[in-house]
């Protein structure tokens, strides 16, 4: 009985040590509501995310909004981000920002033609230019060494070992990135994520409520929502809409100020099942060296065993 006593504490203890530990890897929910978000149920029988007919024109509205001159962002089924297209390898997108008139130019041309020449006008030209070679360099495949980005809120976004990358820029504190499928150089843009400020001016709102909403009314259909579940891949509260080509979702990340739009090519979507071959390695499974020393019965190492001689006439009493 006490070796059993034992054993038992000693499981006990190692499945609080591990759910400890997932916890702290951001693998076991947290309430979801408790940033304040008070997102609605998902309407009976939302199997799926409700269609609309172009998704982009949610974004071509906060980006855009009432802008007079031309907005660079399209509103057409499947459009993606800018005027990029599903498909597109990661020289195509990086070009597409650092081309003469691309969108570093097009982002910092109208303050450098109001600067006379000097040293803020080279020093606005450097920052310009440090961040196309930052584009350029910022190209990562999911091999297998773990990366940087599975400390960040978009870990759950890739696999490792899938022909997975990615790249990414920086915007004024905030970040987009560009997840590729494929191995280079056949890669194919199929997924952006951009992060969004959440503040009183910003562009979807202040909270994720806000986005919610505005997203809604510019779609004029209320998305799917859908509660954290890591079962499910999903790490917080998401709420998605979807047109022909292109599927479009909203994440909380309120507690950090920002809300992921997240835009994805839904025949890559629906068939990452079987892109996703390979599955993430349990980072608490046994070694199988350890797994072939310890089969047989299991016992306690800390239970008192007494010496005994198969040979030796027992003691009388």
């Amino acid at each position: 009985m006490k070796r059993r006593a034992a054993l038992a504490t000693f499981v006990a203890n190692l499945v609080a040590v591990t759910v400890a530990t997932l916890a702290g890897a951001g693998l076991v929910p947290n309430d979801v509501f408790a940033a304040g978000t008070k997102a609605s149920p998902p309407p009976p029988g939302a199997t799926e995310a409700p269609a609309v007919p172009s998704v982009s024109a949610a974004i071509a509205r906060f980006k855009c909004g009432l802008k007079p001159t031309v907005c660079n962002y399209g509103t057409g089924q499947g459009v993606v981000f800018e005027g990029f297209k599903w498909g597109m390898n990661h020289n195509d997108v990086t070009l597409v920002h650092n081309k003469t008139n691309g969108l570093f130019d097009q982002e910092y041309n109208p303050e450098l033609v109001k600067m006379q020449p000097g040293r803020e006008m080279i020093a606005k030209e450097h920052e310009r230019d440090d961040r196309k070679r930052a584009i350029e360099s910022s190209f990562i495949s999911f091999l297998n060494v773990p990366t940087g980005y599975d400390a960040t809120p978009i870990k759950n976004e890739y696999t490792y070992r899938n022909k997975e990358s990615i790249q990414s820029l920086e915007m004024k504190g905030t970040h987009r990135f560009y997840f590729y499928m494929g191995a280079p150089p056949g890669e194919r843009l199929w997924k952006v994520y951009e992060e969004v400020r959440l503040a009183d001016d910003g562009a979807l709102g202040k909270s994720f409520n806000d986005a919610v909403t505005n997203v809604n009314t510019m779609l004029g259909v209320p998305g799917r929502v859908r509660a954290a579940d890591p079962s499910q891949n999903i790490n917080a509260t998401t709420v998605d809409w979807q047109d022909g080509v292109s599927h479009l979702r909203l994440v909380d990340r309120s507690r950090e100020k920002l809300i992921g739009v997240v835009l994805e090519e839904r025949q890559t979507l629906n068939a990452l099942p079987q892109l996703r071959a390979n599955k993430a390695e349990d980072p608490f499974a046994l070694d199988p060296s350890i797994t072939q020393v310890t089969q047989g019965s299991l016992s306690d190492p800390n239970a008192h065993h007494e010496a005994t001689d198969a040979g030796a006439p027992k003691k009388k009493k």
